[in-house]
């Protein structure tokens, strides 16, 4: 894709559940522009989820990718069959940062919970070794957990997406009801 397109709040606990500053990085790194709505809430409102539909309509139909955050409207709500609809709609990949759970709710790719549990680990041992007596500062900081990427195949289906062999193939879990 080009243009990734993004909605979150834009303060600072929007910009810290949508992981906006790595979602930019990557943008510099890879070569893509990040198109966003902040046209949202980040709060429990009467409105939380209007606004979040509404702007998530407006990015996907300029979209050519779009990035699901950890917004307040998708955390705190029920509202991923209203989010999965109008990514199918709109035809284009999505990318979520909840991983699995979004993932089997119907967006297209994400990080799993696995990586999450390599993140839990690799800090559960560095804590441990502190408290054996090594200096913190001594101790190597380089996490190298590789990413566990989950897919849906129904959602690369929907949209019409032909994903090649070796995509597949590093892939540690696939979802959807041809996958059963």
């Amino acid at each position: 894709f080009k243009k990734l397109r993004i909605v979150y709040g834009d303060d600072e606990y929007g910009r810290l559940y949508g992981a906006v500053g790595d979602i930019e990085l990557m943008s510099l790194k890879m070569g893509f522009e990040i198109v966003s709505n902040t046209n949202v809430k980040e709060t429990v409102s009467s409105n939380t989820v209007d606004l979040y539909l509404s702007a998530l309509k407006d990015v996907c139909s300029k979209a050519d990718a779009v990035y699901i955050g950890a917004s307040t409207a998708v955390t705190e709500y029920d509202i991923m069959p209203q989010i999965v609809k109008i990514i199918q709609d709109a035809g284009i990949p999505s990318f979520a940062l909840e991983g699995d759970i979004r993932v089997k709710a119907g967006i297209l790719m994400g990080v799993s919970s696995l990586e999450t549990e390599k993140i839990g680990i690799y800090n559960a041992e560095k804590i441990a070794a502190i408290l054996y007596g090594e200096v913190p500062r001594l101790l190597e900081q380089e996490f190298t957990g590789v990413p566990s990427i989950a897919l849906n195949m129904d959602m690369a289906d929907k949209i019409g997406l032909d994903l090649p062999l070796a995509t597949l193939a590093t892939v540690d879990q696939l979802y959807g009801e041809k996958i059963r």
